[in-house]
């Protein structure tokens, strides 16, 4: 009887154990399946932000807002590949430059500088490839004679440009200025006037004192060699950069983190050698609550027109056509890229500024949205415009960084 006894609670131990694997082999196989739901859901979100979470520009161009008489169309898209830029909202299209009939546009995320021409002259790219690819971050380009500049995050470098078929001529690129500090505002812009180079170089930071005397600032180079000076300084990020009748004109974006109206985004005028007075003074010459003085800031170069903070103004152009009504020649247009810093967002527009001449200086004496709508009254975000350019049928261009896009802008009576 006990041996029978023995058996049977043996027997026992051994279903206990038996059924102690079977539960611990359940729950494993629950957590495997756990967990590869977790990433399948967490792969479907990616896919989605990859693949369809980029707002179709036919859709973008049919909420968008304009003033009385002008009219909006997609003049080329599909610049960001899915995948690339994912996490940047630089991803799409940038700043653009008109060679001849040629429009050049950088596109950060993918590397890469387009070209892109309407040959039919219907007001749509019917033309659109790679100029040069497997860049770093590309964000500007600009032109003198035969030759294409570009800006990279760390350097300038230019080639040669073959003018019967737009192509770089083989074993032209070189690079002209080495070694420009990358981190955070690293996006470069450039431009060409009077055979010399400019450059903006924005800050590391939201507001410190820089260790390298490049940063903040505008620097004037030589244009074929590493020779550089700074043009003016005390630019926390000047973005957009444009001549018109022998000046320069910047967009800058003040500083984050005093404030939804604090300090104002500003258009510059910039004047060789002069402050504009980040890290130190914003604004109208007010003193920075960390860094500044009013001692410091009683001298500074001050903006010649202030724009509603954390608005990100980037590209800018005077209208140069003669397409849009009269009283449009001569007016300034600046893209806003929108706000990143603020309770309530503002930006995601462009904006026509008037203009008044008296003599031979300018005046900005208030602004109106041209362009709007590129955020919706719920909050969705549709597209963040970067750049804009006078186009060559007198229409002006906006580039999309969001919607991968490139606008046309025409006037009809």
């Amino acid at each position: 009887m006990s041996k029978k006894m023995s058996k049977r609670k043996t027997l026992s131990k051994e279903q206990k154990k038996e059924a102690y694997l079977k539960a611990k082999r359940k729950f494993l196989i629950r957590r495997r399946i756990f967990i590869i739901l977790v990433m399948l859901i967490a792969f479907a979100a990616i896919g989605y932000f990859l693949f369809f979470d980029k707002p179709d520009p036919e859709t973008v161009v049919s909420q968008l807002h304009l003033l009385p008489g002008f009219k909006i169309a997609v003049f080329a898209s599909g610049f960001h590949h899915p995948g690339i830029g994912l996490f940047s909202s630089d991803s799409g299209p940038r700043m653009m430059h008109l060679y001849g009939d040629t429009l050049f546009v950088a596109v950060p995320g993918e590397g890469r500088v387009y070209l892109l021409r309407d040959t039919d002259h219907d007001g749509v790219a019917d033309e659109k490839r790679v100029f040069m690819k497997g860049l770093s971050k590309p964000s500007s380009i600009a032109s003198y004679d035969d030759w294409i500049y570009i800006a990279e995050d760390y350097q300038i470098i230019r080639v040669k440009i073959d003018r019967k078929s737009l192509s770089p001529v083989p074993d032209t690129k070189e690079v002209i200025i080495h070694d420009l500090p990358v981190g955070g505002h690293d996006m470069k812009t450039i431009s060409i006037h009077n055979h010399q180079l400019y450059i903006s170089v924005g800050s590391s930071c939201n507001d410190c004192i820089e260790k390298d005397v490049r940063r903040a600032t505008v620097m004037q180079c030589e244009l074929d060699r590493d020779v550089c000076d700074p043009f003016a300084v005390g630019l926390r990020e000047a973005e957009g950069m444009e001549w018109f009748n022998g000046r320069l004109f910047v967009t800058e974006n003040g500083r984050d983190w005093l404030g939804d109206d604090f300090p104002p985004d500003e258009l510059d005028l910039l004047v060789k050698g002069s402050d504009y007075g980040w890290p130190y003074c914003h604004a109208r010459n007010e003193p920075d609550p960390d860094l500044g003085s009013e001692k410091y800031c009683h001298d500074k170069a001050l903006p010649v027109f202030d724009i509603q903070a954390h608005s990100d103004p980037e590209g800018l152009t005077f209208y140069r056509g003669n397409k849009f009504p009269a009283s449009y020649h001569g007016d300034l247009f600046i893209a806003y890229h929108g706000s990143a810093q603020r309770k309530e967002p503002t930006g995601y527009k462009v904006v026509r500024v008037f203009v008044e001449k008296h003599k031979d200086e300018y005046r900005f004496i208030g602004s109106e949205d041209f362009v709007s709508g590129f955020r919706q009254r719920d909050g969705t975000v549709l597209g963040r415009p970067v750049d804009v350019i006078n186009w060559v049928d007198g229409s002006l261009l906006i580039s999309d960084d969001k919607a991968g896009a490139i606008y046309r802008v025409w006037y009809e009576e």
